[in-house]
């Protein structure tokens, strides 16, 4: 476990995701920082990619503000080729326990090409996959039935990039109780078209946020703090992020 004191954070990319996330990680004492507490001394700065050198994490946010009239090829290209310019300029100075986490869409394609150029362990790249619209999924579940989202388990998997999502509806728990369970247990009625439009809601969250506010930073800066925290931590967490292959080969 990497102890908060030794723990450094390289972001890539300072626009509207990078400085959130700079300051969500600030905030949750997950790197050297006395913004929340007083307790490690401040050092945030603008660096160089040479910064990468003694770094535990590097979050790459660097893309292009995206428009929604974009296609998933011109965001593909348009991101590859920046993907393309930073990975090998952080990949001379990292060091084989650097941590890479992609957040920049086209995730799951970025998060293949980020490992091809890196020449890095698979298990030290992967992408933000679907960790947040798993975790808006859990908060649409504890508003229905009316609990804390730490007390909801539910995960969706699939491809991010074209929403092309899977619920795992039979693995749905609250309180370490599956939902049908739970409902029988608190007198309610257990019906899975409610289920469902949690999911629809879930899913159709940051299509609404990029309507309304254009980019979903904050959201995005939470999700990438409870990566980092998960990893720091070793908290054991269940995240569905993306990965090459198998991280535990």
């Amino acid at each position: 476990m990497v102890q908060p004191k030794e723990l450094k954070a390289v972001i890539v990319g300072v626009g509207h995701v990078g400085a959130t996330t700079a300051n969500t990680l600030q905030l949750q004492d997950l790197t050297d920082s006395a913004a929340a507490s007083g307790s490690y001394n401040v050092e945030v700065y603008a660096g160089s990619y040479k910064d990468c050198t003694d770094a535990s994490f590097v979050i790459i946010t660097a893309g292009h503000q995206e428009e929604l009239s974009e296609t998933h090829v011109d965001l593909l290209r348009a991101k590859y080729r920046n993907i393309q310019d930073v990975i090998p300029k952080i990949a001379r100075y990292v060091s084989r326990s650097s941590i890479l986490i992609i957040a920049t869409h086209t995730v799951e394609a970025l998060t293949y090409a980020a490992y091809k150029l890196s020449s890095l362990p698979s298990c030290q790249v992967f992408g933000c996959g679907t960790a947040l619209t798993t975790s808006r999924f859990r908060l649409e579940l504890a508003k229905h039935y009316a609990v804390n989202p730490r007390d909801v388990y539910a995960v969706i998997a699939g491809k991010h990039d074209s929403q092309c999502y899977v619920a795992g509806w039979s693995n749905i728990t609250i309180d370490g109780v599956r939902v049908r369970d739970f409902c029988e247990q608190t007198g309610r009625m257990y019906e899975q078209e409610e289920l469902f439009a949690c999911y629809l809601r879930a899913k159709q969250a940051a299509i609404e946020i990029m309507e309304s506010k254009g980019s979903p930073s904050f959201s995005m800066a939470a999700g990438l703090a409870s990566i980092v925290k998960a990893l720091v931590e070793n908290g054991n967490a269940m995240l569905t992020v993306s990965v090459v292959g198998s991280i535990w080969a």
